[in-house]
């Protein structure tokens, strides 16, 4: 599953449908919502809604069972950043561990907008 969702990420980042693709990291997503939202909207021309971060609701049953993982995209109520531990088995952890290709200038070849948390609103 890892594997296949990075290689996924990877052909849409360096493929030709590139100038379409924000990526949000999920780390801005869940430590700033709000700003990381309203920074979206912005960068997309769009007016801005106010979303609430208390409410959230959404589940993948039937994708995440096809793939064996009942769960995996079961969304908590509250977006929130949790600090945990990895559920990978650490060989699969370490190979893909440092894989952040497109944190990489060199790499976003096509100019790809990268939504990243860096400890201040963004």
């Amino acid at each position: 599953m890892v594997g296949y969702a990075l290689d996924a990420l990877r052909e849409a980042f360096f493929g030709e449908e590139a100038g379409r693709l924000i990526l949000v990291e999920y780390e801005a997503l869940t430590r700033a919502p709000a700003d990381t939202l309203r920074h979206i909207y912005t960068m997309l021309n769009e007016p801005h809604f106010d979303h609430d971060f208390e409410n959230v609701d959404y589940q993948a049953d039937d994708f995440d069972l096809a793939l064996g993982a009942r769960g995996l995209h079961t969304v908590r109520r509250r977006v929130e950043w949790l600090e945990r531990r990895t559920i990978l088995p650490p060989a699969l952890f370490e190979r893909f561990g440092g894989d952040m290709f497109w944190r990489d200038p060199e790499a976003n070849v096509r100019n790809v907008p990268i939504v990243q948390f860096v400890g201040a609103p963004v």
